[in-house]
């Protein structure tokens, strides 16, 4: 990664303000920001989203993804035409994010932001295929499609007897979470952006896998036999600003299932605070996920914190989320030991990883 597109993406992230300001300004009026329109909820939630923008153009410059951005301008463009009031339609939000910056930027930078912003643009031209909802195979098939259904209709008492009586006549949690969960929770994100569940039925939906998961640890150990401790340490946590949290929530419940003691610190929670706690525990792995694309700089913070903390040399990370599946090196680039793409996979890749401590593994 050269020297270029890391300045650049330290530019944007020091002008977002300023910058959202000025291009939100144009939308509205075609030029400088009124003072009154700069004073209205309107302005401020425009504002707030153009910020979004730039944050996340900032990420995919200096983690060199264009399929990040792709993905990015993808679900923008859909969400835009779900959600009014104030949304901005994205082509013309990225040609005046371009405008300001061939005024205020640099030729240099100008150079590199243009050449993201061109390829977004044509990524708008394209038509993409829809995307099949995430489905189960084999046996858990039926179940998952009963699960999401009792969801949907708001009957969550019944979407929980329906996991707990396949748990107790023999499925595995392992395959709840992998076969009925994970497809879930990407089948609601998929229906929520194509505009078929509003905000509030993904928010009840995700509550009630929250409260699934709390029922679900017992029926770990009862599974397994009560297996014998690893005598290793996993702390798991959302970095600062993610809230996305149901995910890794169901790799540390995986992992203890394993034998592994778990801290797991739930979302947002601060850098400082998640060396202190790889500290505390003397962990061996340190599990962090993030879902949204402007929050690896965060993760990159987390990933410094633990490479400069003493006696952490040996500690290694296991990084996951949305930008990892759409990126498949983007962990490389990170500074991470290792990905995966959910929980069964996350305690495989970090077993044999430990075993082999001298190599860097992907699943």
């Amino acid at each position: 990664m050269t020297n270029a597109p890391i300045n650049t993406a330290r530019m944007l992230r020091q002008a977002t303000h300023g910058l959202a300001e000025e291009v939100v300004g144009r939308l509205e009026n075609g030029e400088a920001v009124t003072e009154p329109f700069a004073y209205s909820a309107g302005f401020a939630i425009r504002v707030e989203q153009v910020e979004a923008h730039l944050d996340t153009l900032a990420a995919c410059i200096a983690f060199s993804s264009p399929a990040m951005l792709d993905d990015y301008i993808h679900h923008v463009a859909t969400v835009s035409k779900l959600v009014p009031p104030h949304r901005d339609d994205i082509a013309d939000v990225l040609s005046e994010i371009m405008g300001v910056i061939e005024e205020q930027f640099p030729q240099r930078a100008q150079a590199v932001i243009g050449e993201y912003l061109e390829h977004a643009t044509h990524t708008l031209e394209e038509v993409p295929s829809p995307t099949p909802l995430a489905t189960s195979d084999g046996s858990s098939a039926s179940l998952q499609q009963q699960y999401l259904a009792a969801l949907l209709a708001t009957h969550r008492s019944e979407a929980l007897q329906l996991i707990l009586d396949a748990v107790q006549t023999g499925t595995s949690v392992e395959s709840i979470y992998s076969q009925v969960l994970q497809p879930t929770l990407q089948q609601l994100g998929d229906l929520w952006q194509a505009g078929t569940i509003s905000v509030a039925q993904e928010h009840y939906c995700t509550a009630a896998i929250e409260v699934l998961l709390a029922r679900m640890q017992p029926y770990f150990f009862s599974q397994q036999n009560s297996p014998k401790s690893s005598e290793k340490t996993l702390v798991a946590a959302c970095v600062g600003h993610e809230l996305h949290q149901v995910g890794l929530r169901m790799v540390a419940d995986s992992f203890e299932s394993h034998g592994w003691k778990t801290l797991y610190l739930g979302a947002n929670t601060p850098t400082e605070s998640i060396g202190k706690a790889v500290q505390a525990t003397e962990a061996d792995v340190l599990a962090v996920s993030t879902t949204l694309t402007r929050n690896l700089f965060a993760l990159t913070d987390v990933v410094s914190l633990l490479r400069s903390l003493p006696d952490c040399e040996h500690v290694k990370l296991l990084v996951g989320g949305r930008p990892f599946h759409t990126d498949p090196t983007l962990w490389k680039r990170i500074g991470a030991d290792a990905t995966a793409a959910n929980a069964k996979e996350a305690v495989g890749v970090t077993e044999r990883m430990l075993d082999l401590p001298a190599n860097r593994l992907k699943p």
